[in-house]
């Protein structure tokens, strides 16, 4: 019997399998309870088990457990506390439960879990007459401010430019209608946690519009591909193209850098971690750590060390310069053999 299997439960009558919910940090065990969730036409949840709440265990337990409470599968829940912390998070709102919350005084340095209309910003930003890319930098600039409580320094440009490339990647590639978004700061562990999830095709059909990755065996490779510099599926390069050249939208044009340099900025300062279809890749320093996933779309999380956070211009152009070392390198070369580079660069110290 998998262990977050509990007691049944009686509900009009009828007796329910029990589910623990999984904690939030326990990315692995919630392989398990997606399969559970999925699999049962009725359950009672019990999340007194949950533990510290973090952004990223949050966006995708709600992302799981919204599926079956919209089927109807979760009639019973139990293990809640009102006003707790996940409820103030909107942990529970995003399941689709209604659990009361207390609203935290505005100095909290946290941005809860918010949806975000895609589409929406699209339409925006083509009704403005400007990138995508544009209109998502503006977006997040509230959002570094509400997780940060600051409006310039290290802490607040590092997060903004984290969050926008993120948001744009979302934006640009991931056909999706929405995205989930949240972010926390804990002055008092010198720690800032970033996470947002889409539900949309995912890294590998969206790399594979670029015909040039339209050989990627797995979700593993495409993860692998998305983290090198300069691979995007919307840009197709030939051996003449510079590498730093950038299409018709200047400065917002698809250089295909945005996961490579924030995944090298989280791993410098914390960890980088990044999931797609059933894989799931967690970096930290140049120690890899592979594992599965099961939920459409993909989830991009950082952790970051704020103490160890320095002046982010520096930073990006070093991280920037080897990429583009690094592309020109690897640019004309196939599938296979960016997701075998891949496999190596990465990992490699960066400092």
């Amino acid at each position: 019997m998998p262990c977050n299997v509990r007691p049944r439960a009686t509900f009009t009558g009828e007796t329910l399998k029990g589910l623990y919910v999984p904690a939030f940090g326990d990315l692995d065990g919630m392989q398990g309870f997606a399969s559970e969730l999925r699999s049962s036409s009725a359950l009672a949840l019990d999340f007194s088990r949950v533990g510290f709440a973090t952004p990223t265990g949050m966006l995708v337990l709600a992302s799981l457990i919204e599926e079956a409470v919209r089927a109807g599968r979760v009639p019973i829940q139990s293990g809640i506390t009102p006003y707790d912390y996940p409820s103030n998070m909107g942990f529970y709102a995003a399941c689709g439960l209604e659990v009361a919350k207390h609203e935290a005084p505005g100095s909290a340095t946290y941005y809860p879990i918010t949806k975000f209309d895609v589409t929406q910003l699209r339409a925006r930003a083509a009704e403005l007459g400007i990138p995508v890319g544009a209109h998502v930098n503006v977006t997040v600039g509230r959002l570094a401010y509400l997780i940060t409580r600051q409006t310039s320094g290290d802490l607040f440009y590092t997060v903004k430019y984290c969050l926008r490339e993120i948001l744009r990647n979302v934006a640009e590639h991931s056909q999706s209608d929405q995205l989930l978004v949240m972010g926390q700061y804990w002055p008092e562990l010198n720690q800032v946690e970033l996470a947002v999830l889409d539900r949309g095709i995912g890294l590998r059909a969206a790399l594979s519009e670029n015909p040039k990755f339209s050989g990627l065996a797995s979700d593993r490779y495409a993860i692998r591909v998305a983290l090198l510099p300069s691979t995007s599926g919307k840009k197709v390069y030939d051996a003449a193209e510079k590498i730093h050249e950038l299409d018709a939208e200047g400065e917002w044009g698809n250089s295909g850098f945005g996961l490579y340099v924030t995944s090298q900025m989280a791993r410098r300062t914390g960890s980088f971690t990044i999931a797609s279809g059933d894989a799931r890749l967690e970096i930290t320093g140049n120690q890899k750590r592979s594992g599965a996933f099961f939920l459409p779309g993909t989830l991009v999380s950082m952790k970051m060390n704020v103490r160890q956070l320095g002046r982010l211009e520096p930073v990006l152009k070093q991280i920037s310069d080897r990429g583009e070392a690094i592309a020109k390198r690897f640019l004309t070369a196939g599938a296979d053999v960016l997701a075998s580079a891949a496999s190596r660069l990465i990992m490699q110290d960066e400092g």
